[in-house]
């Protein structure tokens, strides 16, 4: 194998896993989005809407949203 496709393999294979990095990124990130919306529905529909808990759910750092998220799943809220 000349160095050419040694250099060529090399950054492909760079390039791809810089995509998937960024993919599972991307895949997290909008699982927080759709969870915080899910978190806001629940409220909407159970606690009527309670704006201080809707302003609540804003300021959840994503892990925090992520367990909320399975609390409300494991409940069948």
């Amino acid at each position: 194998m000349n160095k050419a496709k040694k250099v060529t393999l090399g950054l492909s294979l760079v390039g791809l896993t810089t995509g998937l990095v960024v993919s599972k990124k991307m895949i997290n990130k909008i699982h927080g989005v759709s969870d915080r919306h899910k978190i806001k529905k629940v409220v909407k529909n159970n606690f009527d809407g309670n704006e201080k808990l809707l302003d609540v759910v804003d300021h959840l750092s994503e892990d925090e949203i992520s367990t909320v998220a399975r609390i409300i799943k494991k409940s069948d809220i």
